[in-house]
């Protein structure tokens, strides 16, 4: 018999503790150092110790693991895949267009108001076709037309605020995004002491709503 990652959960390494994301009850939580421990060698796939497997049962027990016919390791599986933030689209000489600008503003109330309605689980699930599915073109138009829409979004951050409106910004910006086929990711990273959390939206390795030394304070938890 072996273990599997229970659904719904993300988790990532962050200092020396082993934080999880539950999207079905909406928190964080992490583990203690027994636990965590144990949970990273299995993670892993590293050699055991002899305390193990009672450490690996009691995460069964509290709904982290599942039984499985054979051990099917989250390493390589649900560990979020997102390149390290090196850059930032400079949109500073771009001429801003009112059309992207009314398109960011309301895409900020729509999100805004499903933030305050639904778990994260939901909003996910509405956020669109993921960036490895979406129809992506690297083509010069559109990284002009994703350069607009950035210049829009910081736009509307003047206009409505971006203090404690990360995950409403975020949501809005790559739903937006890929609306229009535009490649981008939502990040979500955390930061273990003190325990804090912040949401990005990213294009390969450029920060679109964000600075990448702001970004880099947060290990990533989950990528959607």
């Amino acid at each position: 018999m072996g273990f599997a990652l229970r659904d719904g959960l993300s988790f990532c390494a962050a200092g020396d503790r082993v934080v999880f994301l539950d999207l079905a009850d909406n928190r964080y939580f992490a583990l203690r150092t027994p636990q965590a421990e144990a949970f990273r060698r299995w993670a892993l796939g590293n050699l055991p110790t002899d305390g193990d497997p009672s450490q690996l049962l009691w995460l069964e027990r509290n709904n982290i693991l599942t039984r499985q016919p054979q051990n099917s390791r989250p390493a390589s599986q649900s560990m979020p895949d997102v390149q390290v933030p090196r850059s930032k689209i400079d949109v500073s000489k771009l001429r801003p267009m009112i059309a992207p600008i009314v398109h960011a503003i309301v895409a900020r109330f729509i999100w805004s108001r499903r933030v305050k309605r639904w778990p994260l689980s939901r909003l996910l699930d509405v956020l669109g076709p993921s960036a490895t599915s979406a129809t992506l073109n690297d083509s010069p138009r559109n990284e002009a037309a994703l350069k607009q829409m950035v210049r829009a979004f910081r736009i509307s951050d003047l206009v409505l605020g971006s203090h404690d409106q990360c995950l409403v910004r975020s949501l809005a910006l790559v739903a937006t995004c890929r609306k229009r086929g535009l490649h981008c990711k939502l990040v979500i990273g955390v930061q273990p002491n003190p325990f804090a959390a912040h949401c990005w939206a990213q294009n390969e390795s450029s920060v679109l709503n964000e600075t990448p030394d702001r970004a880099l304070m947060f290990t990533p938890i989950l990528v959607a």
